[in-house]
Formats: C-alpha cells, sequence, structure tokens
C-alpha cells in the first residue's frame, strides 16, 4: 500500500534537469519607484489644523523609509509649488489651481504631487523629498530658508534693440503648437460647458407627462406617455450635466494648465535669449565708444529722470503715465552710475564697461543653463501630456460606452411597453345618450338633443 501511494515519476521527470525547471519568481517593485497619494486626515488632534495626509511608499534612496505619512497643510502645497518655481526655472513645474472645495482640492493635489512625482528631476529634488517624507520642524526650517524675496520682480524685460527671429526657429514653432493645442482643449470645454447649460433637458420628459395627465381614463396614450416621459426624464438627466461629463471637463482644465506651464517655461526662455542679447549690446556699445578718439574728451551721458535699479542692474524710468519704460542704450544707466551717485564718485567707461561685461557673463550662464537640458524637459512634458490626454479620453469613451448601454436597455424595455393592446373599453371620451323608443318622432329627436346638451360629454382638456 505504501508503495502504491508513492507517485511514480515518468521518464520525462526524471531527465529534468535543475536549469530547465520554472522556478516561481517573486515580483521585484521598479527601481526608483515612487507613489503619492493623498487623503484626508482624521479630525480632532494634532493635525486638525493640517486637513491632508500624504502617504508615500518608495524605494528611491533619498528617502528615509520606505512609506512615510506626514500631515500637510494648503499652505503647505502653495509653498513647494511657488518654492520649486523659484528653485527650478529651467524645469516644468505642475500647475497647482486655487482651491474651490475640499473634495476638489485634494484632487488638485493628488495631481500635482502625482505629475512631481512623474519627473524624472524634480521627484528628487531635496524641496519635494522634505515635503513628503520631513517633519513638520524640518518643514518649516526649510521653508524660513526658501521665502519668497520681498523685492522679486519678474516684470523686468530686457529688449535688444537688434532681437531675436520671433518668426522661425524651435522655440516658436513648439510654442505655437502648445498654444493652438491649449486653444482647441479650451474650445473643446467651452463646446461641452455651454451644451450643458444650453440643453433642452426635461422639455420632451414635460411634454409626454403633458398628454399622459391630460388622459382622464386609464387609456393606452395616458400609459405609453407616462412611460415615456419617465424615460426621457432618466435619458435627459444622464445627457444633462452628468459627473461624467464634469469630470472629463474637469481633466481638460488640468492639461490645459499643465500646457500653459510648459509655455512659461519657454517664455523665460525666449526672455533669457533678450536678457544676455541685451547686455552684449551694452557691452558693444561701450566698447564702441572706448574705441572712439574722442571717448576720453565726452563726459558720461546723464539721464533725464530718476533712474530706478532693480537687482540686476537695469534702470528703468518711470513715465507720467505711470509706467515703466527702459533707459535706452545712449543713456543707459547700470549700477556703476547708481554707486557713482551714492558715492559722490563719477564711473568711467572701464567700470561700465566692467559691470556690464559681468552682467553679460551671467546673463550667458544663466541662458546656458536653461538651453541645458530643455530638449529632454520638452520631450518629458510632451510624453507626460500625451499619456494624461490618453487616460483621460479613455476614460471619457469608456464612460460614454456605459452611458449609452445603460439607455439603450431603457428604450428597449420602452419597445414592450408600447407594444401592448388597446382596451376597447378604456376611453377618454365618452359620448353617449339615453335610447329613445320612439326614433320617427320630431318630438323625441328635439328631446334627445335637450338631453346632450344637458350632459356635456367627457372630453380631455388636451
Amino acid at each position: 500500500k505504501v508503495a502504491s501511494a508513492v507517485p511514480k515519476r515518468s521518464p520525462s521527470m526524471l531527465n529534468r534537469s535543475p536549469a530547465n525547471v520554472r522556478r516561481r519568481v517573486v515580483a521585484t517593485p521598479p527601481p526608483d519607484q515612487l507613489v503619492v497619494s493623498v487623503t484626508r486626515t482624521a479630525p480632532g488632534g494634532s493635525t486638525e489644523m493640517m486637513p491632508f495626509k500624504v502617504i508615500t511608499r518608495t524605494n528611491m534612496p533619498q528617502f528615509p523609509s520606505p512609506v512615510t505619512e506626514v500631515h500637510r497643510s494648503q499652505n503647505d502645497f502653495q509653498w513647494l509649488f511657488e518654492a520649486l518655481q523659484r528653485a527650478c526655472p529651467e524645469r516644468i513645474v505642475p500647475p497647482l489651481k486655487p482651491p474651490i472645495s475640499l473634495d476638489a482640492t485634494m484632487s488638485e493635489f493628488q495631481r500635482f504631487l502625482s505629475r512631481l512625482a512623474a519627473h524624472k528631476t524634480l521627484r528628487k529634488h531635496h524641496l519635494f523629498v522634505i515635503f513628503l517624507s520631513g517633519s513638520l520642524e524640518e518643514l518649516r526650517s526649510l521653508k524660513a530658508k526658501h521665502r519668497p524675496s520681498r523685492y522679486h520682480n519678474d516684470q523686468v524685460l530686457f529688449k535688444p534693440a537688434v532681437g531675436r527671429d520671433t518668426n522661425s526657429g524651435a522655440l516658436v514653432s513648439t510654442k505655437e503648437y502648445l498654444t493652438l493645442l491649449e486653444q482647441n482643449i479650451m474650445g473643446l470645454m467651452d463646446h461641452l460647458e455651454q451644451a450643458s447649460r444650453t440643453s433642452s433637458s426635461g422639455r420632451t420628459a414635460h411634454w409626454f407627462r403633458a398628454i399622459s395627465e391630460g388622459e382622464n381614463e386609464d387609456t393606452y396614450l395616458k400609459m405609453a406617455s407616462g412611460d415615456l416621459a419617465r424615460t426621457c426624464e432618466v435619458v435627459e438627466e444622464g445627457h444633462h450635466g452628468d459627473n461624467e461629463e464634469a469630470l472629463f471637463i474637469n481633466n481638460l482644465q488640468s492639461i490645459a494648465d499643465f500646457i500653459g506651464a510648459a509655455q512659461d517655461l519657454l517664455t523665460r526662455v525666449e526672455d533669457a535669449v533678450d536678457k544676455f542679447l541685451y547686455w552684449d549690446e551694452e557691452v558693444t556699445i561701450i566698447e564702441a565708444v572706448t574705441s572712439s578718439p574722442v571717448a576720453e574728451n565726452t563726459p558720461p551721458l546723464e539721464t533725464p529722470e530718476e533712474p530706478v535699479f532693480d537687482d540686476s542692474g537695469v534702470s528703468d524710468t518711470t513715465s507720467s503715465s505711470g509706467n515703466s519704460a527702459h533707459v535706452p542704450h545712449a543713456g543707459h544707466v547700470t549700477s556703476c552710475d547708481l554707486e557713482r551717485k551714492e558715492s559722490g564718485t563719477s564711473t568711467s567707461t572701464s567700470e561700465r564697461w566692467a559691470q556690464a561685461s559681468k552682467y553679460c557673463a551671467d546673463a550667458k550662464d544663466y541662458l546656458e543653463m536653461m538651453c541645458e537640458n530643455l530638449s529632454g524637459e520638452l520631450a518629458q512634458f510632451d510624453l507626460q501630456k500625451e499619456q494624461e490626454l490618453k487616460q483621460v479620453l479613455l476614460d471619457y469613451a469608456a464612460a460614454q460606452l456605459v452611458k449609452q448601454e445603460k439607455f439603450k436597455s431603457k428604450w428597449f424595455a420602452m419597445r414592450f411597453l408600447l407594444d401592448v393592446e388597446i382596451k376597447a373599453e378604456k376611453r377618454a371620451i365618452q359620448f353617449s345618450s339615453s335610447p329613445s323608443q320612439d326614433t320617427s318622432s320630431s318630438s323625441s329627436t328635439a328631446a334627445k338633443g335637450a338631453s346632450l346638451l344637458r350632459s356635456t360629454p367627457s372630453i380631455s382638456s388636451s
């Protein structure tokens, strides 16, 4: 019995080598995995002022542990967005929309962190790592070091006399493509919103219900019109302001904002190009003045108005209309002139040249930094944008398919409800009179007419 209970091995099993045996492989997570989720904080406790709980699961070496949970406030998210914009001007920082409601804000924060987690560079930035895994004390210390400058001015524009080509080139064509794509997405959103607002929802059901209520008996028309009214209510309600349609519009708006962030990067690159060309022209002008035979006998040119200087050394003059206008090259005043005005000493041409050369070198370094990874940054954005659009369109198509199948089944059932026998005894018009015994008599005919006038027939008001 024992021998018979032992299963016999086939020759093929005996001849198997260890290399040919299929072993069970345990799936390992991919390297540099980073998954972030945003949920609500439980009410009460010390974290009540921070309504968002951020859970991070990762195997990246930048994080202290594989799973972390931190509590963050709305201001913390806004700080992260602004800090990354200042620290990484050469990157496309995902947009962060202002809050509307708690649920909408949580969804927006989830989308914001997911896009950062998908970015190859920003996901490793120390600001993002501390935000996801740092304690409250660490986050406060980091926020103190990365506060926005009170004198930060993003409105300063550098416009060289001989500007760049704005009609051709990869930068121009890319920006035109993004502008067109954003306009098309916004146009689709406007169409969906307008169709939702101007939809004649309920009008068909209203008239079917009016027909049904106009019947004073349980006729076929009363039954059929009532069923049609109820079915039309369900169908029209599904087409008007449904959650799938609103979610689709919201997702399109988020992608349009993401495209706008990419356009902002291209605008910063254009400004960097203009800034470099501006200071390069300044150096050229000063060198031309220096090489002139009468340069030594020419006093420095003064500006007619009091200059106002920014951190980059560019002087602006404010016109009577309140608009800011740049000082022309011939009368340009740099920070060297400001130092001369404060100290009471004159600024030589060599000092002005040295200052302009310094700004030109700084502008060149900044431009090189902006353009160093521009191609890869745009390629990564383009792929991320396509992936998000693909998922949004797939979800929308699936929702429409489910909706149409639901409506199809309702109209299929409606056919069976309508295809019933019409009963002759169920009539809305009951026009009857008492039979006369003597129909040949004119007096009996007159009496019959009088009785008809006295007994009004039951006719539906419809």
